[in-house]
């Protein structure tokens, strides 16, 4: 009923806005003050007979009562009718939410300074607030350990929280009307003492409920309530009786504490709260019994190991957060830089580091004896696979670490002894993971699909569907398989994800002309990662060799070979190769296809320029072209009105939709599914049209993510830092390769200059079909490039998935600096700013821990 009145109450203030008289609103907060005390004050009537007869003796006394028995009996007779409370309360939820009700009316009346609110305190306050001091305190000790069970405890902290609630009560002058003065400033003393851990019961109470925490870890902790416990251990620690003999001690813990509060704010720090949660065990313990009449029992306290043990565990925490903010992506050109930096930070500030000198020259062997490895693995002398990429983050991530740590000696961001443990520990993980890639022996590792009879039933859907543009190709490529040379002829479909590869296939291989033309056909899917003996058994199955699958699995891979190579022989057949990406692939089947002149073809799709030019024979590879801007809005009509006609209402934005798919059939697809299925009003389309990646970007990212996976290490930074340039930015290569090397992604080869190394990479992600040639120069070099929308949508998405960059576009109305310096991502590694000038000047006024600014 009460907590209805107090809702009704919040909802005339929320009605009224910012017109509501102030007169008007503190009668309005004052009555929901009111009402919470009366809920929590409802229950009180059991003790009412004791009450009634501490008045009789009261009255019976008279005017002759000496002073002293009447304020003990006024004194009595609060305490009692208090007393019943502790009978309500259930549960630490229970009681924390009476503890924050009493704390927040404490804070209020500390608040009002004017004499006409009915809120405000006549006299002065600093008994109130010295109650609102320590029953914060409190508050923090009880919210850390709300999981306890301990009774006493219980019944001490209900017994507190109900005197200090009649503390509020009391000073709220309705109730008080002056006349409580005195017996509030005795109540107020006795509460404090109450409520301070003085007594040494009541730091052994406190003790002993640290103690049955300390046995287990309670996942409930939050970060507030670290950051108040932690407030009320620094309080309780300055408070302490100190012995000479320990104080450089407790100036230790002190200084622990200091750097746990400055680095509770750190990213991620939900990862490390079961760290944090034994350090505060720990150090409340300690601190608790740093006084000489508290019997601990069993329990001994260690205050160097103790201290020594915070430290430890404050320094992983630091560490894991910097680690959880690392890209996962690197550049193989860091140790590069990092290595210099070493050598010339060392001649320039000897004394800054001498503390960790020992250990940087040790760190300075380390990254050099990783150099060859990480110069074969940029020379791709290392097949792709996940354990290689790990190793190889795992220690360019170690070169990012020196880097920050050495950047913490300087700037003495850290102290010593944080330093000294984090470079000894990155020491030990760079030797305990070369060792474990040399065991590995990673040269000789190859990656393989598990043998089983592959079918991609998906290939056949769809068969008859229309296919829009592209008819001058599929001409072509008709020629090409019906006609021309009696020798075997190879002839690859080369584009970009999603350009329609597989869809033009699709349709070649079940064209009447063209399977009347051939005797036999069969197709495989090849895929990133396949075995050959996978591919071999797919194409098998589809020539129907055996009905009986276990006697094609029993099958040796040589027999198999065997088996492919007679079945195809003397006899015109026609082979589908589908999504090749790695000439591996053809070579391990090559020799399985016999060239009888009996005009057989293969064709092969692939996103891999060279992969084309390594299995052409006779026919040049056909370079999948983008879709024209009519043939694009023809495209989409046809997904999403099939033969009926488009509105002319939508007729604009429906243009505007195609022209930014760019030409790419899987965008124009993949929109006309988004558009087909929401109402066909120009309103909900010009929402597409606005932001066209956030209706379809999580269904690319799948196709183009392939792509991502299947390029070699050193790539995969480089095709991430165009997530970095605007859409349709027609980007120098000059500008673009000097920002590769300056990143340090670009790794130093012998006899090769990094200008060119890093153009290399740049044509090997063209040849990928992953980076379009834009304009050439005059010698026929590339000069500029660019990237698809569709693929720039996943470069960003991507990107701050690795943590390898961000983008934050600040509005230019937008007059606040909090959009920037206030974000949490701002501990990545490269921040992309889309605003103006003086906003870049502004953020860097705030300070971030980036390494590159790009605007």
């Amino acid at each position: 009923m009460i907590n209805h009145i107090v809702e009704s109450l919040q909802q005339i203030e929320d009605q009224w806005g910012l017109d509501i008289p102030e007169t008007a609103e503190d009668r309005i907060k004052f009555l929901k003050r009111k009402f919470k005390f009366l809920d929590v004050f409802h229950s009180l009537q059991s003790f009412n007979h004791i009450v009634e007869s501490l008045q009789q003796i009261e009255d019976q006394w008279g005017l002759d009562i000496p002073e002293t028995a009447e304020d003990r009996i006024k004194f009595l007779k609060r305490e009692f009718k208090f007393l019943d409370f502790f009978h309500s309360l259930q549960s630490f939820t229970e009681l924390s939410y009476m503890l924050d009700v009493v704390h927040e009316v404490q804070g209020d009346l500390l608040k009002v300074y004017c004499s006409s609110s009915l809120l405000f305190v006549p006299g002065p306050k600093k008994e109130i607030a010295d109650v609102f001091k320590e029953l914060k305190l409190l508050r923090n000790f009880v919210c850390f350990v709300s999981e306890s069970k301990h009774t006493d405890f219980f019944t001490y902290v209900t017994e507190v929280v109900s005197h200090a609630g009649m503390v509020a009560w009391l000073y709220l002058p309705s109730n008080g009307k002056g006349e409580n003065q005195e017996i509030n400033y005795l109540l107020s003393k006795h509460l404090q003492m109450k409520i301070k851990p003085i007594d040494p019961s009541i730091r052994k109470m406190y003790i002993d409920v640290l103690l049955a925490l300390r046995s287990k870890w309670h996942p409930n902790i939050q970060i507030e309530r670290v950051s108040g416990f932690v407030e009320t251990l620094q309080h309780n620690l300055k408070a302490l009786p100190i012995s000479n003999h320990i104080t450089h001690q407790i100036a230790a813990l002190q200084e622990m504490l200091n750097f746990l509060i400055a680095n509770l704010s750190i990213q991620n720090l939900e990862f490390h709260l079961q760290d944090i949660d034994s350090v505060l065990i720990d150090s409340g313990l300690l601190i608790y019994s740093l006084h000489e009449d508290v019997t601990l029992g069993e329990v001994t306290i260690d205050l160097p190991g103790t201290i020594q043990h915070i430290k430890t565990v404050i320094y992983h925490i630091i560490r894991k957060d910097f680690q959880s903010n690392l890209p996962r992506i690197h550049g193989l050109g860091y140790v590069d830089f990092v290595l210099d930096n070493l050598k010339e930070f060392q001649d320039r500030y000897p004394d800054s580091l001498a503390l960790v000198k020992t250990q940087l020259q040790m760190i300075q062997t380390e990254l050099e004896g990783l150099q060859p490895f990480l110069s074969s693995v940029a020379e791709q002398q290392y097949n792709i696979h996940d354990e290689l990429q790990n190793s190889v983050a795992l220690l360019i991530g170690k070169a990012y670490e020196v880097e920050y740590v050495v950047d913490a000696c300087l700037s003495k961001k850290f102290p010593g002894w944080c330093l000294k443990l984090w470079i000894v520990d990155i020491i030990m993980d760079i030797r305990a993971e070369v060792a474990e890639i040399q065991q590995k022996k990673m040269v000789g590792l190859d990656v393989v699909s598990p043998y089983t009879i592959a079918t991609d039933t998906s290939f056949t859907s769809g068969i008859h569907e229309k296919v829009v543009g592209f008819e001058d190709e599929i001409g072509t490529l008709k020629h090409r398989l019906t006609g021309g040379s009696r020798k075997l002829n190879i002839i690859s479909i080369v584009g970009m994800p999603g350009a329609g590869k597989t869809t033009l296939a699709k349709r070649l291989y079940f064209d009447k002309l063209v399977v009347s033309y051939f005797d036999i056909r069969a197709r495989c899917h090849v895929s990133p990662v396949y075995s050959q003996r996978g591919l071999l058994l797919s194409l098998l199955a589809m020539l129907h060799v055996s009905a009986d699958e276990t006697s094609l699995l029993s099958k040796r891979t040589d027999e198999l070979r065997d088996a492919l190579y007679k079945i195809l022989r003397v006899k015109r057949y026609f082979i589908l190769l589908d999504d090749v990406w790695d000439h591996r692939a053809w070579d391990d089947l090559r020799r399985c296809f016999p060239d009888d002149n009996t005009r057989s073809r293969i064709l092969l799709t692939t996103r891999n320029n060279d992969v084309a030019y390594n299995v052409k024979s006779v026919s040049e590879p056909l370079f999948l072209r983008f879709l024209t801007y009519e043939e694009s809005w023809d495209l989409l009509k046809l997904k999403v009105f099939g033969n009926e006609s488009c509105s002319p209402l939508l007729e604009t934005v429906g243009q505007k939709i195609a022209r930014k798919c760019e030409g790419l059939p899987l965008s124009i697809v993949l929109v006309s599914g988004v558009l087909s299925k929401m109402e066909k009003t120009e309103e909900c389309w010009s929402q597409v049209a606005k932001d066209l990646g956030s209706y379809i970007g999580s269904e690319t990212k799948a196709i183009i993510e392939k792509s991502y996976q299947h390029l070699p290490y050193h790539l995969k930074p480089c095709i991430l830092y165009f997530g970095t340039f605007l859409e349709d930015e027609e980007i120098n290569v000059s500008k673009l390769t000097w920002l590769w090397i300056g990143e340090g992604f670009v790794k130093h080869l012998e006899g090769r200059s990094l200008q060119n190394i890093a153009k290399a990479y740049l044509e090997d992600l063209i040849s990928r079909n992953l980076v379009m040639n834009a304009k050439n120069s005059s010698d026929g070099k590339v000069k500029s490039c660019r990237i698809h929308g569709l693929l720039l949508d996943f470069c960003k998405i991507k990107a701050k998935e690795e943590h390898f960059l961000l983008w934050i576009k600040r509005d230019g109305n937008d007059k606040s600096s909090s959009g920037l310096s206030t974000q949490k991502q701002l501990a990545q590694r490269r921040l992309v700013l889309y605003c103006k000038e003086e906003n870049v000047v502004e953020w860097n006024s705030h300070g971030s821990p980036v390494d590159s600014v790009l605007y």
